[in-house]
């Protein structure tokens, strides 16, 4: 529980009910990792990270760029060591293991696949290699003597041995980071920590007792630190094991669920999804889900950001929330309800929150400053007193590895949606319509394996599997991934979810697969069953190439996506030149281009070092500008309404493949391809070079698609705003027309059908900026005043806008770096969108596995189809 206000609650209920028992559910938590960080350094223990400091990471299963805890501060950190400007810059290297291809492996300099039971081997191989280096000294009481080993995949080996030179360098000390996924076991990331610690990464080398009285204001040495808790006196808790044994011995009777799920989530060897029903249970949330079914109440809860709030995030900052809108129904947020449960008085979230503060600031609290950390968002000047921890528990922290047992043959490797998480966000149809980063499926998930153990198994892409573990079996297509490890089956939680008309029907739940013990790794079965299952994914059209197979190279690519490593950015500074195949004295109009009479001139950069695929320009967008969801049918015929795209494009073998991003919307070309060919001119160019939209003219011809070389254009063929039939939100919802008005976005008109649309730049943004501007007695535009949707929630920045006739602009710099070039220059469209080439950083001993000579084949019907589409090559 995030909250500092709930916890107090919590505490006052149990006070007021002793033998009340608190369950926790969640599986977006680390708690591998709390348990590790409290081993070593006592209750209320977590270890942290800044990013911003480091020349090497080392990922270890760890999507740190994307689903970990707070992956957002640590990308955004990240980014700050990848942004090149010219070819002498710092530029920091990342290492990568993982079973699965996650937006971290495709942001990776060097990437190894490997099984998820066999990581912790890794990191052992990793420090016992360390170990041959007299300047890597273990902390007293650690010893790696008891640790597992086991030979490595060759190739596996090389990374572990460059990556341990890399780390040992005097160069880099203190200056690295380990960072281990949520979901390995506790012992694994205790082992990391301890790498940390010898190689100088952590601060004051994890003296607990000077962390403790550090100044939290003041920079520590090294990339990491222990970090606690506000509050270290909180209740305890159990977990869904728990509460399925009281439930199976009648201790439990009557269960309140607070904002949980318990029959979803406990849906495999705990079997909560059909022991609740015997059982009274009050269920307070969102929706009628699973645990809502089975209650014999459910209470709807106000959203979060209907309601004041407060949350204390992984560094311990703590931030005041609150409500952007009145609640839309009569509800009360959870902060009320748990109050009430826990004094038997009803009374208003603010109070709670002012009151709760109130008492933890003591004397130093009052109205003002009250005001003050309510208007900044963040609580401050309350000193942090955590209690003083025990001596560092090296031996109990890693005492877990001896229980170690790497699986043979196939794995189940379960993992976090990079959309909808655990399921929580099952029912928002833009994350369902979203592409996955890698794979682009939407509206579904499936059972990810590579072409090789496909054609061991004798199983084919989109064909329905039996999935089977420990007896219990659920059914699921297959998706041929590049990237993915040998003998391993992934599939993400978050589907086969009930609640809402968007997330029904939507994929399979895999929670029946977990259990206590294996709740994401586990030795597994499958079985074909010769039948085809169609996935509806984005990859196969709207592409700017032809399709082809993983590994073969072609030319073409160049003038789409130009990439290079450091050291040939180092001896070829211009390289971006030489990419093109014409020169550019040679490009000439046929007539002259329009005259552009605007003060100000709009464009935009896209930095492809650090974009990581999060695809959170792609959902802003679409909330921004009123993009309906139009369904897993329309998507199957290419019909989805996004207006920006994330490509993503493999290079090399595919087994190991290096992968790219690339956000893709309207270039705003000043010699624009689309505004010639329509014939009521639907489509036209502004004085300030923005290439609009006259829907009022539009009459549907999609001229303009078919003559769009960027394939970024997206016709409304139904009215799909005005979507009201099985599967939209709104069915059979008296107050549905109500909300969906609210839904919209009143500065963006609504498009009907037979309209073509576009990315605008956010021109509503722009004319706002520009009215403020007049009013202000200003003839321009402040530079950095106008955000677009997609550049505004970019974690990394790696979206630039503004004017680029401004020398001293933002946009305007990053158009003068030697990286800055033009997808498909040669065509002469002059976008007004360009983008930074990629660099790589790669060790040079370490070189990408071979491409493969040949298309990949495979044994069984639709193989191709998960790797071969223009998006996936």
């Amino acid at each position: 529980m995030t909250s500092p206000t709930q916890r107090a609650q919590l505490r006052a209920l149990r006070e007021r009910m002793p033998k009340a028992r608190v369950f926790v559910s969640d599986d977006l938590v680390p708690w591998n990792a709390f348990a590790a960080a409290e081993s070593i350094g006592g209750v209320g223990a977590r270890a942290f990270h800044n990013l911003s400091k480091t020349a090497i990471v080392f990922a270890a299963d760890s999507d740190f760029l994307h689903t970990e805890t707070d992956n957002v501060r640590m990308a955004k950190e990240w980014a700050r060591t990848r942004r090149v400007v010219g070819p002498t810059d710092f530029m920091s290297r990342l290492y990568v293991v993982e079973p699965h291809l996650t937006n971290t492996g495709v942001m990776a300099d060097n990437r190894r696949r490997v099984k998820g039971s066999r990581v912790g081997e890794v990191l052992v191989a990793l420090a016992r290699k360390l170990g041959e280096n007299p300047e890597f000294k273990l902390p007293a009481g650690a010893d790696l003597a008891g640790l597992p080993q086991s030979k490595l995949d060759p190739e596996v080996q090389k990374l572990v041995d460059t990556a341990a030179k890399d780390l040992a360098s005097p160069e880099f000390r203190g200056r690295s980071a380990i960072l281990v996924g949520a979901r390995q076991p506790a012992w694994v990331h205790a082992l990391g920590l301890l790498i940390d610690v010898a190689l100088g990464n952590q601060a004051a080398s994890m003296d607990t007792e000077a962390l403790v009285k550090a100044d939290p204001e003041k920079p520590t040495p090294g990339t990491g630190s222990l970090r606690w808790r506000l509050d270290t006196a909180a209740v305890p808790t159990e977990d869904l094991g728990a509460l399925a044994d009281a439930i199976k011995d009648g201790s439990v009777k009557n269960l309140l669920c607070f904002d949980t799920n318990p029959a979803y989530e406990g849906a495999g060897d705990l079997g909560l999804d059909k022991s609740l029903a015997k059982i009274n249970v009050v269920h307070l949330g969102l929706y009628r889900d699973e645990t809502a079914r089975l209650a014999g109440w459910h209470i709807p809860v106000s959203h979060w950001l209907e309601g004041w709030g407060d949350v204390e995030a992984i560094d311990g900052t703590t931030s005041v929330q609150q409500p952007l809108i009145d609640p839309l129904h009569k509800t009360y947020s959870l902060t009320e309800l748990l109050g009430f449960v826990a004094t038997g008085k009803m009374i208003d979230g603010y109070s709670l929150l002012k009151a709760f503060w109130g008492g933890e600031a003591a004397g130093q609290f009052s109205d003002r400053i009250w005001r003050q950390w309510v208007h900044d968002g963040i609580v401050s000047g309350i000193p942090r007193e955590p209690v003083l921890p025990k001596q560092l528990g090296w031996a109990e922290a890693l005492a877990g590895a001896a229980a170690h047992k790497p699986i043979d043959g196939l794995e189940l490797d379960v993992h976090v949606d990079p959309k909808v998480l655990d399921g929580r966000f099952a029912g928002n149809g833009w994350l369902q319509e979203c592409p996955h980063p890698v794979s682009k499926l939407t509206w579904d998930n499936a059972a990810y394996m590579s072409n090789a153990t496909a054609i061991a198994q004798g199983v084919g892409n989109q064909e329905l599997i039996d999935v089977t573990v420990d007896g219990r079996t659920i059914r699921l297509p297959v998706w041929i991934a590049p990237g993915q490890a040998d003998d391993t089956i992934s599939i993400t939680l978050g589907y086969g979810r009930v609640g809402t008309p968007v997330c029904e029907g939507a994929g399979q739940n895999v929670n029946p697969l977990r259990s206590r013990t294996a709740p994401w790794i586990a030795p597994a079965k499958i079985a074909g069953t010769q039948e085809i299952y169609i996935l509806a994914s984005t990859q196969d059209y709207g592409t700017l190439k032809p399709p082809t197979y993983v590994g073969v190279e072609y030319e073409e690519r160049k003038s789409i996506l130009v990439e290079k490593t450091r050291a040939e950015f180092k001896a070829d500074p211009n390289f971006v030149e030489r990419e093109y195949m014409m020169e550019r004295t040679r490009l000439q109009h046929l007539w002259d281009p329009p005259k552009l009479t605007g003060k100000q001139q709009w464009g935009l950069s896209i930095d492809l070092n650090t974009c990581t695929a999060c695809n959170a320009c792609v959902v802003a967008c679409q909330a921004e500008n009123n993009i309906p969801t139009v369904g897993k049918a329309m998507v199957l015929r290419a019909r989805e309404m996004h207006w920006m795209r994330i490509d993503r494009y493999f290079k090399g073998s595919e087994d190991d493949p290096t992968a790219v991003v690339q956000p893709m919307a309207c270039q705003h070309c000043e010699a624009a391809p689309c505004e010639t060919v329509c014939p009521v001119a639907a489509t036209v160019h502004s004085p300030e070079g923005l290439n609009e939209m006259a829907y009022n003219r539009c009459i549907g011809t999609r001229y303009c698609s078919n003559n769009c070389p960027y394939k970024v254009r997206r016709f409304n063929y139904l009215a799909f705003n005005l979507d009201v039939r099985p599967g939209s939100m709104w069915t059979n919802d008296p107050d549905g027309a109500w909300l969906g008005q609210l839904q919209k976005n009143p500065d963006v008109t609504v498009r009907f059908r037979g309209v073509m649309e576009k990315c605008t730049y956010c021109v509503q943004r722009i004319q706002e900026a520009k009215i403020d501007a007049h009013v202000a007695g200003r003839d321009l535009v402040e530079d950095g005043r106008i955000l677009t949707a997609c550049q505004q929630v970019c974690p990394t920045e790696a979206i630039v806008f503004g004017d680029i006739r401004d020398p001293d602009s933002k946009v305007s710099k990053a158009k003068r770096s030697p990286r800055d070039y033009t997808v498909l220059r040669d065509l002469n469209n002059h976008p007004r969108t360009t983008y930074l080439a990629r660099i790589r950083n790669p060790h040079p001993d370490l070189s990408p596995p071979e491409a493969a000579k040949a298309p990949p084949g495979s044994a069984a019907p639709g193989a191709g189809a998960g790797h071969g589409g223009g998006h996936g090559t």
